[in-house]
């Protein structure tokens, strides 16, 4: 299981293109192997899978989602937005939007990050954030296959690779789904559930969300 942020790629001011890749990153820990085995002989790396809960969740999201954000995300967008709003499903182990008591408020509190970054919860219904779904992971998903790793490290390497090298011009898939979504989308009789608190609309301002899945 990874866990992966991703923005939506944008042209930038300057003309270069900016593929909105935030990171994917495995669910887990290496270890040392203690025994040999028919897969490895003792002392030999090995990854070792955990299950995800909220205290998990939240650690990666403070230790390596906004460390992340900070670093890749372009200066000139920074700068540009006041928000930048990193936005989760209604998975049981994610952190809840409306709990403030939560540990993730004091720390990004902590951090001096509380007005710069905030978590949102998915809009219902929205095709915005089915993007990653239906173009992104899925072609992960194929390309790592076509190399059919053996084990757990064999997996992440694969799949980092295939993360790095997924196109990044204009014309990949994330942008052609965006497209398409966008292009196919019908009006709704249904309450708008896509404004954010501050009334900013999400689908203008879409270029500042950064949606993680796992």
């Amino acid at each position: 299981m990874f866990l992966c942020a991703q923005a939506r790629p944008r042209r930038l001011h300057n003309g270069v293109w900016w593929d909105g890749k935030v990171g994917i990153w495995p669910i887990g820990e290496h270890t040392v192997a203690q025994r040999t085995s028919v897969n490895r002989p003792a002392g030999a790396e090995e990854f070792t899978k955990q299950s995800i809960d909220r205290d998990k969740h939240r650690e990666m999201m403070i230790n390596e989602v906004v460390p992340a954000i900070q670093s890749k995300f372009p200066t000139c967008e920074l700068s540009r937005y006041d928000t930048i709003y990193i936005q989760q499903d209604g998975a049981p182990s994610h952190i809840i939007t409306k709990n403030e008591e939560d540990v993730w408020h004091d720390e990004m509190e902590a951090l001096g990050l509380s007005d710069s970054i905030q978590l949102v919860a998915q809009p219902a219904n929205s095709p915005d954030v089915n993007v990653n779904d239906l173009g992104f992971f899925n072609a992960l998903q194929a390309m790592y296959h076509s190399y059919c790793p053996m084990n757990s490290l064999e997996l992440i390497e694969m799949v980092t690779m295939c993360y790095n090298g997924y196109p990044t011009n204009d014309n990949g898939t994330i942008s052609s789904v965006i497209r398409t979504t966008n292009g196919s989308r019908v009006p709704s009789s249904r309450p708008r559930t896509d404004v954010r608190p501050n009334g900013k609309d999400t689908r203008s301002n879409a270029e500042h969300k950064v949606e993680w899945k796992r």
